[in-house]
């Protein structure tokens, strides 16, 4: 185990994300998903903050890492941050739109000539069709929500690095996706994690009558709809992440500061889901949502990536829906391992929105927060062992 550079007789717990030395907790202090050594994190918060700054820190027998949005020794991104940040979001919502058209509802008309003989009504809404799969089979509407769920994945990564690439002179990797010898612990610690936030929330409710659990499927076919569940939310969870923590809370971050790039991406989530089945009934979604948003830019802030915030997503949506059989956002899931019904005050519990829209999860994601920050030493010493 290396030593920090600062403080010899102190082992290192990880490497200063511009010079690369090796620091102690106590040295490196987090900026917008990375951490930095005292002798670098003044300049690089200066060319964050629009201040020309140049500072050259030796390391001997090797180069700084390339790093994202202008840091110190590359050439400067060609606009503004929050400039920046609003041009990807509107592309963003554009190619979300179009994304659909072309991926989910031209096969779909393919799909009307099929054997099946299924025309979709024009008064049936996309949302009842995509949450109806009886309408064309489970089959078939499994392998259509899952080429438009990769798909989409496939056409945020193209998009983001255009633009991450013209704009922000950067790459893939400064966006949070570097590889990792810690993912396979993000990806346990996040279905850990969104286990226990509803597992909370649903116990304290059933506790109280407010959620009556149904009987679960059998094993196979509760494993079938996990299985299947993981790999088809996972993808459109790394395209939320992609776009609200990968880009947009760096990039606003780079012309107002850490906080502000938090709450524009955490708005910008919850706006994202403003069109979802419901959301104008329930307007306690929108707290719920905002909580959300900042448990997942936590996540990105204290890992310094978006691997532990995409798989804490995936394993949320996937409690939600194909485990509990509660709406996700509005939407409800086709099946389920339990059948869970709300009984309880509509206030608590989301009603027909979901426990996003419910006081109860609102409450709970407070405790699960405060509880993330608490244990961020013990996450950040893991992931830099790795």
């Amino acid at each position: 185990m290396s030593s920090c550079a600062l403080h010899p007789e102190t082992p290192a717990v990880g490497s200063c994300d511009y010079c690369a030395r090796p620091h102690c907790e106590a040295c490196l202090t987090p900026l917008l998903g990375r951490r930095y050594c005292p002798a670098c994190v003044g300049p690089v918060q200066a060319v964050m903050e629009g201040r020309a700054v140049r500072v050259e820190v030796p390391v001997p027998g090797s180069a700084p890492p390339p790093q994202a949005f202008s840091l110190p020794g590359q050439t400067p991104p060609r606009m503004s941050g929050w400039a920046s940040g609003l041009l990807y979001l509107v592309g963003f919502l554009l190619l979300v739109q179009v994304g659909a058209a072309v991926i989910l509802i031209l096969p779909l008309e393919f799909a009307q000539l099929a054997a099946t003989g299924f025309r979709m009504p024009p008064s049936e809404s996309f949302d009842e069709w995509l949450m109806n799969p009886s309408t064309i089979g489970t089959p078939l509407w499994t392998t259509l929500f899952g080429v438009y769920a990769w798909g989409m994945l496939g056409t945020t990564l193209l998009y983001s690095w255009g633009i991450v690439r013209w704009i922000e002179r950067g790459s893939l990797r400064d966006l949070g996706l570097r590889w990792s010898p810690a993912i396979p612990l993000h990806l346990l610690l996040g279905l850990v994690l969104a286990g226990a936030l509803f597992v909370s929330v649903v116990g304290t409710g059933g506790h109280y009558g407010w959620y009556r659990i149904g009987e679960a499927r059998s094993g196979a076919e509760a494993a079938a709809i996990v299985i299947g569940g993981f790999a088809l939310l996972l993808p459109l969870a790394a395209v939320e992440e992609i776009a609200m923590r990968g880009y947009l809370l760096p990039a606003l971050g780079r012309s107002w500061g850490r906080a502000a790039g938090v709450i524009g991406s955490t708005v910008a989530f919850a706006a994202l889901h403003s069109f979802n089945p419901g959301m104008a009934e329930h307007p306690m979604a929108v707290v719920g949502l905002l909580l959300a948003g900042l448990y997942l830019a936590s996540a990105y802030l204290i890992t310094g990536d978006l691997w532990l915030a995409i798989f804490l997503h995936t394993g949320w949506n996937l409690m939600e829906g194909p485990i509990f059989g509660l709406p996700v956002s509005g939407m409800k899931p086709p099946v389920s391992v339990f059948q869970t019904t709300a009984e309880g005050p509509t206030l608590w519990t989301g009603g027909s929105f979901g426990p996003e829209a419910g006081l109860l999860l609102c409450l709970m994601m407070v405790i699960h927060v405060a509880a993330l920050w608490a244990v961020r030493p013990l996450l950040q010493r893991k992931s830099a062992s790795r």
